[in-house]
């Protein structure tokens, strides 16, 4: 019985998917699937009294740490429990758990009690308690006890063998174990060495070889053999080939150039120094030649692998705790781009190269960036050059021929964004692949559907001693070729794998090399404070992602590298979810960073299977990523929030050929979000913005930016027509599921931003690596899922979006056979999308027709943010109604053209920007049955005598009205013409026919609303009359006021000239007035009115007696004693007399009814007096004195809160007196209880936060460009390292200055603005 979950794993990725158990005793197997649960792991259930053996699912790989649970002791002790009651002694119940092993262990610690899993079982405060108790307990020196596990107590465990340990459960207890502490689960670590270590005799690396000794002279032919070069030795490989088992360098190694060399090993271990190459004699510069080191082995044969301490580094590897330096025959042009379009039959294409000759001679082979993503896998593709290039001088370029054409074109134009000239480059890449060092997989073992490859290895091995010592490994390689390298579901082809910070740190060069064919990432980072220099290097065809930073990695500088093409490889992790339905696969990225890197800019991805770049933001101002971009890609830039930042950024992207999302802001959190200069084209969504976790206001400054439809990139209706996105049945992208589907739009280029509780990834809730790999197609309800597009939660919070200076290209209504819209909302988009204010926008080749989809004629199929659509017919849904589009100046409704303008200064804009107001030439507004019949008199659904999907007015303004997570609703409000006051008054009232989701109503009936006036401008306001047909007052706070302001509650209606919040209740006309008044604070949401109703009990009853008979006092005495609570609480608002037929039995003097032999007296039909009572229970002065601390007479928020707390026991009371004799007995007859209002607390959570001062701070103008083109002019070095000081030109009001992050002020910034 029980069960057995072998779960959190400690690897730092979730590699593995499957689990083999063996029964031991049968000899019976099954696999088990990885599952999503609770703890990510495994779970099988086990029969008593058996031995099972676990052993991961695929070749080379080991369950080195796990937590470890069979069944639950309070489980157990119950049925002990049992075999007591029946006079019984339990049956004992054993389970023998091994795990066998690829690698050799030297043994295996096991502590116990395991308190995570306590803590799941029985809550924190056990977990923190078990916690204290948890201790590693002793293994078997000897291995003969575990054959007869049925006689060993619980946790007894060891060693069978170096590459089998098993462990052993038991029940019962023995006496004095506590089962609070789990004592059936345990936390298992695997150790490859004693307790002392495994290092002994290391060699001194401070050696000064003054002289070499060829190979021929030290060693001479050994072919088969294992060599070993000592540490005093420095050896000079001069032969031709060489086949060794493999080869240990304590000393040194070098190369000889004279001729074609190959040394091909098993693995290779450096201690000492291996270098190909120097910088002052590159290997094959002169001599044309080339070295290759070939690795060889296989994934069974273990008695191959290398280890070095803990260190698992499997067999066919070069592992370097040493030193390994290369330096190939330099290519000063690693990549170029295409300096015009190429054909799909073409055999030759021009260059740009603006450094002189072209130094790819005849032979080199190269590389082809894709400029599709129908499957950019297989147009990934390479050639090998046929002559030498050649000038061509009337194009300016190179020309390059080869054989073989590429099948589909490569687009390279500069491409016209306005009628002043400007363009946009977007060009295919060129890259060069061969090199004179190569270092590749002799073989590519697939034993088992493994991919096993060689690898490169650099990694640090602790000493032990006191001082904290370190032997760290060192790589410096330069124009080498890694090809065909990786351990699928293993290792990268080149991995960095650090244990700590170190001081001085090493320094890391990756420069221009290339990665061919690898068949897991071409460069895995967990390199600690190194810094780590990547540049100019190109990585072809590689699985799974090209460059991985883990976290941890902060001193990467990754500049001007050329990726193409990634797939996702077959060895890949995939895991089936509970339902074994579900497929959950991998997320990868040609860059993916877990940290900031110090500088990322110039880099090209092209041809991804799914992201470009998987990245944070950076905090404000940026300093470190710029110029980036990806083409022919699902998702170009996947961006996360940048932790525990007020402002984040990202600027200077290029994305074009997204088969799903251009930029993709996935859980943003900080309350201000800027994007500039970017360039979005030929996308399905061009830039799209989840705000998640949390409710806080947040704010969108997209400024700079050019967002293209279908340029002449994507003219060709055949090629990337429509889109690819991932979806339960797709988890693999190959198909177009987008939201947009249903509404036939193959491209929109702004997505209305939304905010939602559903986290698009663990990236804010969870250690990142923990569920980085594994992502659901369509999103759970858990804390680890990466979906798109799709959201399932209703929204909470807000927000708003400001756009300037953009530039609309290249939008078509009629698009290959469909129809693309520059903006449109969110289809998931239930409840809230944020508006959005555009200044200074360009339209270009774009007609009137495709700049707004916001109709419930075009997008009621497509829309799933509600369990119904639309309804194009009636009703509506509250995100696409609600939406607001602001024209600051005329330029986004064409109604004054930008040429015309004055270009005002950057402080100037940015501020109506930030205000979304100003001289507001015109609004968009939705175009649904609401929005037609509230606007019809106001608006036209034309633009340029072109009908459009929206409607088109003056400007308006916003009313927020919110009563909780599922009453959120806007206001707009039209602005008066010129020759009127701009002041107006509206009246909310309500329309119970409405069908709109929220039964009926404006307004719904709430204890708690909050209302937000979008206006800066203080010299406007609003008076809302607002139907209320409740007798209580209310109590506003302004703000995130505790205490309502008094001089705000009026005796008289309020006007348009008082103050913000000036408010009175006027139960004759039921209506509640408020006066609302433009601010700054107010728009920034600083200033909303949270409106509370002062709590009461209403009720209503009927008593059965007459009107003469009831006793007014009597009976509010009789009730405050039954309830606990003083007379003068209880208020008779209302007595009315009533008299009602009701059946009653007859009198003893009744005739009886007889038939045939049976009479009875019955029951008739009579008038009885009834009185009718309106009553309600006022809030006890004596809980607001408890909150406030002796102050009775609060209206302050935790006043409010204690009182209708109180009241909420007192409606308790009353509902159980209602059922009994006792309110008959105080009331004097029988009672009927028809109505019962209880006040509620209001539902904090629901609650928008006030944003802070720092939140709502002026955002500072950064020149990117400048910022950019001084990161890129700055050398890149070890000396930059993780402090190097870009600053960024900033400007507040009218201060300019260069800004630097604070902790840059000690590393070259000199001040702060």
């Amino acid at each position: 019985m029980g069960r057995n979950d072998a779960g959190r794993s400690a690897v730092t990725e979730v590699h593995l998917r499957e689990l083999i158990v063996l029964n031991q005793d049968t000899g019976l197997w099954q696999p088990h699937e990885y599952e999503k649960l609770e703890l990510w792991g495994w779970a099988f259930p086990v029969v008593a009294n058996q031995r099972l053996e676990i052993r991961p699912n695929f070749l080379g790989m080991d369950l080195t740490q796990a937590g470890v649970n069979w069944a639950f002791a309070d489980l157990m002790q119950q049925k002990e429990s049992n075999a007591l009651k029946a006079k019984q002694v339990a049956d004992p119940e054993w389970l023998q758990l091994g795990l066998a092993f690829w690698m050799d262990y030297d043994h295996v610690k096991l502590k116990n009690p395991y308190s995570w899993y306590v803590g799941t079982r029985y809550g924190e405060t056990a977990e923190l308690k078990a916690l204290e108790d948890e201790e590693y307990k002793p293994y078997l020196s000897v291995p003969e006890p575990l054959e007869t596990p049925e006689n060993l107590p619980s946790m007894t465990h060891g060693m069978k063998d170096k590459k089998s340990w098993a462990m052993s459960f038991r029940f019962p207890l023995p006496a004095g174990n506590s089962w609070e502490q789990q004592p059936l689960s345990a936390h298992l670590e695997a150790r490859k060495c004693p307790d002392e270590g495994c290092l002994q005799g290391l060699p001194d690396r401070q050696q000064n070889w003054s002289h070499y000794i060829r190979w021929s002279e030290k060693f001479g032919d050994v072919q088969g053999q294992a060599v070993e070069i000592q540490k005093e030795d420095w050896i000079l490989y001069d032969m031709d080939v060489q086949e060794l088992v493999n080869l240990t360098i304590y000393g040194k190694l070098s190369f000889d150039d004279s001729a074609d060399r190959i040394l091909q090993s098993g693995s290779i271990l450096v201690w000492g120094t291996m270098e190909i190459g120097t910088p002052e004699k590159p290997f094959g510069l002169e001599t044309k030649k080339t070295m290759r080191i070939k690795l060889k082995g296989y994934v069974l044969n273990t008695e191959e692998y290398v280890y070095v301490e803990e260190q698992s580094l499997w067999g066919k590897v070069i592992a370097v705790p040493g030193t390994f330096n290369t330096y190939g025959a330099p290519i000063e042009q690693t990549w170029l781009r295409l300096a015009s379009t190429i054909a799909g039959s073409d055999e030759s294409a021009c260059v740009t190269n603006t450094s002189g000759p072209l130094d790819w001679p005849v032979g080199s082979e190269v590389a082809f960036s894709v400029t599709e993503f129908d499957n950019p896998w297989r147009e990934s593709k390479s050639r090998i050059l046929t002559q030498d290039p050649e000038y061509d001088a009337e194009n300016d370029c190179w020309r390059i021929h080869w054989s073989g054409s590429l099948g589909e074109r490569r687009f390279a134009e500069d491409v016209p964004v306005n009628d002043e000239g400007k363009t946009v480059a977007l060009r295919a890449a060129v890259a060069r692949l061969d090199r004179t060092i190569i270092i590749e997989s002799a073989n590519m073992d697939q034993t088992g559907g493994s991919m096993y490859g060689g690898h490169i290895e650099v990694f640090d091995v602790a000493l032990g001693d006191l001082a904290g010592s370190s032997v760290v490994g060192e790589l410096n390689m330069q124009y080498t070729r890694f090809h065909y390298l990786g351990k699928g579901a293993l290792s990268a082809a080149v991995k960095v794998t650090y244990s700590s910070n170190f001081e001085p740190p090493p320094v890391l060069i990756f420069h221009g090399n290339s990665w061919t064919e690898s068949v897991e990432y071409a460069l895995h980072l967990e390199s600690a404070n190194v810094p780590v220099l990547i540049t100019n290097n190109v990585m072809f065809r590689s699985k799974n992602g090209g460059i991985f930073s883990q976290q941890g990695s902060r001193a990467l500088q990754i500049k001007d590298n050329c990726i193409i093409g990634l797939w996702l490889a077959d060895t890949a992790p995939r895991m089936t979810l509970q339902n074994e339905d579900d497929v959950v696969v991998p997320q990868y990225a040609g860059i993916r960073l877990d940290e900031l890197p110090v500088r990322m800019l110039g880099n090209l991805v092209s041809g991804s299977r799914d992201m470009g770049y998987l990245t944070p933001a950076e905090p404000c101002p940026p300093r470190a990523i710029f110029n980036n971009e990806a083409a022919g890609v699902i998702i170009g830039v996947y961006l996360l929030t940048a932790k525990g930042s007020s402002c984040q950024t990202s600027n200077l992207w290029t994305v074009w050929k997204a088969a799903h999302v251009g930029i993709y802001l996935s859980d943003f959190t900080a309350p201000r979000t800027i994007i500039s200069n970017v360039v979005v084209s030929d996308s399905h969504m061009g830039i799209l913005p989840y705000m998640s976790v949390g409710s806080a206001f947040r704010r969108i400054y997209i400024q700079n930016s050019i967002i293209m439809g279908t340029s002449p990139a994507g003219s060709d209706c055949t090629k990337s027509a429509w889109c690819r996105t991932q979806t339960l049945n797709d988890p693999y992208m190959d198909t177009c599921n987008s939201m947009y589907i249903g509404a036939d739009l193959r491209r929109v280029g702004f997505v209305a931003a939304i905010q939602t509780a559903n986290k698009k990834s663990c990236w804010t809730t969870m250690e990142y690596s923990a569920c980085r790999l594994m992502s659901t197609a369509q999103p759970k309800l858990n804390d680890c899922h990466q979906p798109y597009e799709k959201d399932i939660h209703m929204q909470k919070g807000l927000g708003w979006t400001f756009f300037t200076d953009t530039t609309f290209a290249y939008w078509k209504s009629s698009d290959c056979g469909l129809s693309s819209s520059a903006i449109s909302v969110n289809m998931w988009a239930a409840e809230v999308s944020f508006p959005a204010t555009f200044t200074r926008t360009t339209w270009y080749q774009s007609d009137p027709d495709a700049r707004f989809e916001l109709s419930t004629e075009r997008l009621d199929s497509a829309y799933a943010g509600r369990a119904s659509p639309c309804k194009s017919t009636g009703g509506g849904c509250m995100g696409l109604d609600q939406m607001l589009i602001q024209d600051t100046d005329g330029t986004l409704t064409g109604r004054v053209p930008l040429a015309t303008l004055d270009r005002r200064s950057e402080t100037a804009s940015l501020g109506a920007a930030k205000s979304g107001m100003g001289a507001e030439h015109a609004s968009i507004l939705p175009y649904t049955p609401r929005t037609d019949i509230v606007w019809a008199s106001m608006c036209n659904n034309s633009l340029h005598d072109t009908t459009i999907g929206a409607q088109a007015t003056r400007a308006v303004r916003l009313i927020l009205n919110r009563g909780g997570a599922k009453d959120v609703k806007f206001g707009p409000l039209v602005l008066a013409p010129a020759e009127h006051p701009s002041n107006e008054s509206e009246v909310l009232t309500p329309d119970e026919e409405e069908d709109n989701g929220f039964e009926g109503g404006v307004l719904s009936s709430r204890e708690s609303r909050e209302l937000r006036y979008w206006n800066t401008q203080t010299t406007e306001s609003v008076l809302l009359e607002i139907f209320y047909p409740d007798s209580r007052g209310v109590n506003v706070f302004v703000g995130n006021a505790k205490k309502p302001d008094m001089a705000l509650k009026l005796g008289r209606k309020p006007t348009l000239d008082d103050e913000h919040g000036a408010h009175v209740v006027d139960a004759q006309a039921l209506r509640l007035y408020v006066t609302m008044r433009g601010s700054q604070a107010g728009f920034d949401a600083r200033q909303d009115l949270t409106i509370r109703r002062t709590p009461t009990v209403k009720l209503k009853m009927n008593i059965e007696i007459s009107i003469e008979e009831f006793n007014g006092p009597t009976f509010q005495t009789n009730l405050a004693i039954l309830l606990g609570i003083p007379p003068e609480r209880i208020i008779v608002a209302s007595v009315q007399a009533r008299r009602r037929l009701k059946l009653v039995e007859m009198t003893e003097d009744a005739e009886l009814s007889c038939f045939e032999d049976h009479c009875q007296r019955g029951r008739r039909l009579a008038t009885v007096d009834q009185t009718a009572l309106d009553i309600s229970i006022e809030p006890s002065a004596d809980a607001a004195a408890a909150a406030t601390g002796g102050d009775s007479s609060s209206s302050g928020t935790d006043a409010l809160n204690a009182q209708a707390s109180e009241l909420g026991e007192v409606s308790n009371n009353l509902q159980a007196l209602s059922t009994g004799s006792e309110l008959a007995q105080a009331a004097g007859g029988e009672v009927v209880v028809s109505d019962l209002e209880v006040p509620a607390a209001p539902d904090e959570a629901a609650l928008e936060e006030v944003p802070s001062e720092e939140d709502t701070a002026e955002v500072q103008i950064v020149d990117v460009t400048a910022t950019a083109a001084s990161s890129a002019a700055a050398e890149v070095s070890a000396e930059a390292g993780c402090s190097a000081a870009f600053g960024a030109t900033v400007t507040v009001g009218q201060t300019e200055g260069i800004a630097y992050l604070e902790a840059d002020l000690d590393h070259g910034g000199s001040a702060t603005v």
